[in-house]
């Protein structure tokens, strides 16, 4: 992100490191190994300090390719989005809306020691208070099918969307995999989200930019949506 010029993007969708901070080996109820987020790249962090110097780095660099008017929607677990947010406001982001991703097929607590973790959160922020930003209030209302009944949904009723999404997480055809069949990215997320995010705050032509573009799912939404994105 260095390399990019100032103010050069309209958009930036961030899926940064949750850092897990997951010990041993996690098993099933059956005893098979489950096989959660261990990637090298979630677990590069030996101290909060080097996590919270890695997020900061990335977060600066994009309010610094971020144009005035654009937005930033960055999302997190529990285990990271505190601190995110914190160091967004402490670099001057103006919050818009936090946003649940409510899990309807969520991974349970296989151990039965605490809740199931079924939500993740995504933070919606502008450079500045005063920001001209993209928010395409009919498209969001179309596209709301998560307090809209089938019934008023086909006779053209829409209330506005709120700020809990009802989606699953992303599984079969959709997960992409390599020739043994094992996950390319474990925390790999559902196109219908990214479309959400993307249909509600871009417009066709903008630039849009993914940190943390593992597998491209970004890209290619953003090329259905006749817009350019930054690798």
């Amino acid at each position: 992100m260095s390399k990019l010029p100032v103010e050069s993007v309209d958009y930036i969708f961030a899926d940064p490191p949750y850092w897990m901070r997951i010990d041993g080996v996690l098993t099933r109820p059956n005893g098979n190994t489950y096989d959660g987020c261990d990637d090298e790249w979630d677990n590069t962090f030996k101290t909060n300090d080097d996590y919270i110097k890695f997020t900061k780095n990335w977060i600066y660099e994009c309010k610094r390719v971020l144009k005035s008017n654009g937005s930033f929607c960055v999302i997190g677990g529990m285990q990271c989005i505190y601190s995110i947010g914190a160091i967004m406001q402490e670099l001057g982001f103006w919050f818009i809306n936090d946003i649940v991703w409510y899990k309807s097929n969520p991974t349970p607590n296989f151990m039965g020691t605490r809740l199931t973790n079924s939500h993740e959160t995504l933070i919606w922020a502008t450079k500045s208070k005063h920001a001209k930003y993209t928010f395409n209030y009919k498209t969001a209302k179309d596209l709301n099918t998560d307090n809209t009944s089938e019934e008023e949904y086909f006779k053209g009723y829409r209330k506005q969307l709120g700020s809990v999404w009802k989606l699953n997480i992303c599984q079969g055809k959709e997960r992409i995999t390599n020739d043994k069949g094992e996950k390319l990215h474990s925390t790999q997320k559902l196109e219908k989200l990214l479309y959400r995010i993307l249909a509600i705050n871009t417009k066709v032509g903008d630039i849009i930019l993914d940190p943390f573009g593992r597998i491209m799912t970004t890209d290619a939404i953003a090329k259905q949506m006749e817009e350019n994105f930054v690798r």
